[in-house]
């Protein structure tokens, strides 16, 4: 072979069979190239993404766990199903978390589905089934176990944990069956019933899990009482003791030993004495010796989040809780310090066990639930709010200990329908919270509903079924109300009501509403003012796709307004005039023509939303006063001419939605000042001819969006900084001015300040910089750019272009030579292939599509294959790693 040509090792055959039947990408079923190659692209990312070396250490709070993973990790390798199984407390959840972290890398998709006792409550299988897989393939818009994601599915090697699983039949709705899953997949399942682990799955062992032996159970322990692997010495007894009561349950020995933190020998010797009276038939009895310990401001919140909040986000949780006077503040963290709730990825948690007793405690309260002070479970909201007549006096004496109710029907659980009596909350005189998230009609509320609630706080009741709320309804206290998707027409007959108290209204979806109460003015012909009437801590106004309103009054004396949502109540045609403290402000979808003369004074407001305002045909000068705002959003706004070119002032900009503006001819020259914008959203603007060449000078921009501007032409200089240019179907587009001096240094005597460590950060960071240019269907485009991506790419940058059915540079083709050898003839053939199209260039690599090679081979013959370049290019790269082939032969392919 002459000098140019570049060999590649041999793959022998069956190694090329084994790569043949892999899951990959079929072109076929992707109409575009483009979508093809972008796909293989994110697919490698996301797989050196998960790369991590392996870690052979463990928490040193996980006491006892080494030996645990590694026998379970030994049964996954005998083994397709495995099932842990043990007592509550006891672990098995923390040892699914430790094989699932160090085993993940291994396997195509993973996915940890967590809860899924209390998951299934919630949601529907369906659903929850749906999430899984699309966790698996990565491809959120999977929708279906159809055919072709069955196909995906059995293509991969996944790991899957089903954590807390105490119904067969929940199993079998999201596992499916074995062999729905590739060759080496492998599930994970936890849970106490043995019952749910002994299913119809063959391949399958369970691993009960033990308890922590004496010494496991002392170091345990003395963590979370000592913050050391052992007791002191002086409390060696007492602490010998606790853990008898423990009986090796970690859950246990690390809520006790957070309860005995910092405490005196006397405190020790007291709660021990609790204890020892107790019976000890139930692992609560030895928990809720902590609860026992907490304030009554830390039992209230823990009982709230056991009954009501678990799972939910962490500032939500903590806005509720001050909505009802407590404080979580010092309760939240008192609970964390004590072990009774966790706090991961924001969200509230606690164990499962904790959880029950914490319902156990309010069960406990009165054998009748009228008389207890949370209700959350069907039957006993029924049994209180009963439509019976007979039973009514009954059932409402007593409700005066009621505090807080919630119903739940989501997804697929439903319950039946619920009738309240007409009084049923009349006596719920200490009542702070309703929560009813009910479709629609499963709570049928009388025409003569009586709800007076002055102690209420919070009311959260979506699909409510009446047109207003009741005469004697009396808000003073109210600090939120949410009421989506209702049937409201207007929130209460007659005069005003107190709202000085109210934080937050949430109508949004309410579809037949028309009016909302005056929040910000006092009645003309009021002779002396009710100042409670306004609502003046008024902070969220949510009146989302609200279609049947079609005027706000004016909010503008609502000082602690920060956020007014108004998406898609497209009957407004005037904006309410808005107070200066508004930070977000929504209006998209509204059929409002100009924007309010107080936009000139919103100096705090950071996001706004004009998105399909279709009315709207410009933008007053004044949007330039909103000098912290961050996001301006205009797309759709298909009678918008022009951009003021005062928007240059928005010295804090950093995303600019311009999309499908059909009217907008060019963006003004000073939107180079933007020196903060990072996201420039322009598609499908079908006029827009150019973009200024000021764009240059956006020093922090990482997005450009121009995919359908099918009359831009010509692209001018771009910054170094960008990221990802996407200019897919610009038919019209003929050149681009692309610009690869990426490395602008800074002035050499401040560079020369720079310490070696700094240097090394930068240099690591632009190492792992990579820009990504998408000029599919940009037919007319000049292939320069072509050469200059590549001319980058040998001056070690990493870029990635995109330009399916781009002829190849003369000095970039590749000629791949076959040579058939026939057995005992020595018979040589040789055959050629000429790439003819660059359908990328990635972070280093050429992928190129070739003239199909049609030629037929004697199935007996040895084949060989050598590439060989028609210039010298491929002499500049570093490294040609590998190449082979594999003949796929008529046989197989009718096989297959």
């Amino acid at each position: 072979m002459e000098k140019k040509a570049i060999h590649g090792r041999w793959i022998p055959k069956r190694a090329l069979m084994e790569v043949s039947n892999f899951a990959g990408w079929d072109l076929q079923e992707i109409k575009y190239e483009a979508k093809l190659v972008e796909g293989i692209v994110n697919d490698v990312l996301i797989k050196f993404s998960d790369m991590s070396k392996g870690d052979d250490s463990y928490d040193r709070n996980l006491i006892g766990i080494k030996l645990r993973v590694e026998e379970v990790e030994r049964l996954l390798n005998e083994k397709q199903i495995v099932g842990i199984w043990g007592m509550g407390g006891i672990g098995k959840t923390t040892i699914a978390q430790e094989v699932f972290h160090r085993n993940k890398n291994k396997f195509d998709g993973h996915c940890f589905v967590e809860n899924v006792r209390e998951t299934m409550t919630k949601q529907s299988s369906n659903s929850v089934q749906v999430k899984i897989i699309q966790q698996l393939l990565r491809d959120k818009h999977v929708d279906s176990l159809n055919d072709s994601t069955r196909r995906r599915l059995k293509s991969k090697k996944v790991l899957i944990v089903f954590d807390d699983v105490e119904d067969r039949n929940h199993l079998k709705d999201l596992a499916g069956e074995c062999d729905l899953y590739g060759e080496g997949s492998r599930i994970i399942i936890t849970s106490r019933d043995s019952h749910v682990l002994n299913s119809d799955f063959s391949e399958k062992v369970i691993y009960e899990v033990e308890k922590l032996i004496d010494s496991q159970s002392m170091q345990l322990f003395s963590l979370h009482a000592f913050n050391q692997n052992l007791p002191k010495e002086k409390y060696l007894e007492l602490s010998k003791k606790v853990t008898i009561y423990a009986r090796g349950n970690p859950l246990a020995l690390k809520v006790l030993g957070s309860h005995l933190f910092r405490r005196t020998i006397k405190e020790w010797e007291s709660e021990l004495e609790k204890l020892e009276g107790k019976s000890l038939k139930k692992i609560q009895d030895v928990l809720k010796t902590s609860y026992d310990g907490l304030e009554k401001n830390e039992q209230e919140i823990f009982l709230d989040i056991a009954c009501f909040f678990k799972g939910e986000d962490k500032d939500e949780v903590e806005r509720k809780l001050k909505a009802f006077g407590f404080y979580p503040e010092s309760g939240i963290p008192r609970l964390i310090e004590k072990s009774l709730i966790t706090i991961s990825n924001n969200r509230v948690d606690m164990h499962d066990l904790l959880e029950q007793m914490g319902k156990d405690i309010v069960n406990e309260e009165c054998k009748q639930p009228g008389g207890r002070s949370r209700l959350w479970n069907y039957e006993d909201i029924d049994h209180v709010l009963t439509t019976e007549t007979v039973r009514t006096k009954l059932i409402n004496e007593g409700t005066e200990n009621v505090e807080a109710i919630s119903l739940f029907s989501f997804g697929g659980v439903y319950f039946k329908r619920l009738k309240p009596s007409a009084t049923a909350f009349a006596k719920m005189c200490n009542l702070r919270f309703i929560e009813v998230y009910a479709m629609s009609n499963r709570v049928l509320l009388p025409k003569n509903f009586e709800f007076c609630a002055q102690a209420l706080r919070c009311l959260y009741w979506e699909c409510y079924t009446l047109e207003s709320l009741p005469l004697n309804f009396w808000p003073k206290n109210l600090v939120e109300l949410h009421m989506r998707s209702s049937n409201l027409i207007q929130l209460w007959n007659g005069g005003d009501k107190p709202l000085g108290s109210l934080k937050l209204m949430d109508l949004s979806g309410c579809d037949d509403l028309i009016r909302i109460p005056n929040l910000s003015s006092i009645a003309p012909n009021l002779e002396i003012p009710n100042l409670s009437s306004i609502a003046l801590n008024l902070e969220f106004l949510y009146l989302e796709r609200c279609w049947s309103l079609v005027e706000i009054p004016s909010l503008q004396n609502l000082s602690k307004l920060t956020e007014l949502h108004l998406s898609d109540c497209c009957k407004i045609k005037d904006c309410p005039e808005i107070p200066c403290n508004i930070r977000i402000l929504k209006l998209d979808g509204t059929g409002i023509e100009q924007l309010p003369s107080s936009i000139k004074h919103l100096s705090q407001l950071v996001i706004l939303f004009l998105d399909g305002c279709t009315a709207l045909e410009s933008l007053p000068s004044s949007i330039g006063n909103l000098k912290r705002l961050e996001e301006l959003h205009l797309a759709e706004c298909s009678r918008l001419v022009t951009i003021p070119s005062s928007i240059g002032e928005l010295k804090c900009l950093e995303e600019l939605h311009l999309a499908e503006c059909s009217r907008l001819v060019t963006i003004p020259s000073s939107i180079g000042e933007l020196k903060c914008l990072e996201k420039l959203f322009l598609p499908n603007c079908s006029n827009l001819a150019s973009l200024p060449e000021s764009i240059k000078q956006l020093s922090k921009l990482k997005l450009l969006i121009l995919r359908s501007c099918e009359r831009l032409k010509s692209l001018p200089g771009l910054p170094s900084c960008l990221e990802l240019l996407n200019a897919i179907d610009c038919r019209s587009l003929e050149s681009a001015s692309i610009s690869f001096n990426f490395l602008e240094h800074e002035d050499e005597n401040e560079e020369a300040h720079k310490s070696e460590h700094e240097n090394e950060e930068a240099h690591k960071s632009e190492s792992e910089d990579c820009k990504f240019l998408d000029f599919s269907n940009c037919g007319k485009l000049n292939k320069k750019v072509m050469e200059d991506v590549f001319e980058a790419h040998l001056l070690g940058q990493k870029v990635t272009l995109l330009m399916a059915g781009g002829e190849v540079p003369e000095r970039m083709r590749v000629k791949v030579d076959f040579i058939c050898e026939s057995g005992n003839r020595r018979e040589r053939n040789a055959f050629n292939l000429f790439s003819d199209k660059v359908v990328a260039i990635w972070n280093g690599y050429v992928l190129l599509s070739f003239n199909g090679l049609r030629a037929r081979f004697d199935e007996e013959c040895f084949v060989k294959a050598s590439f060989c370049n028609n210039a010298d290019w491929y002499a500049d790269l570093q490294e040609f790693m590998e190449c082979g082939v594999h003949p796929i032969y008529s046989r197989d392919k009718k096989q297959k």
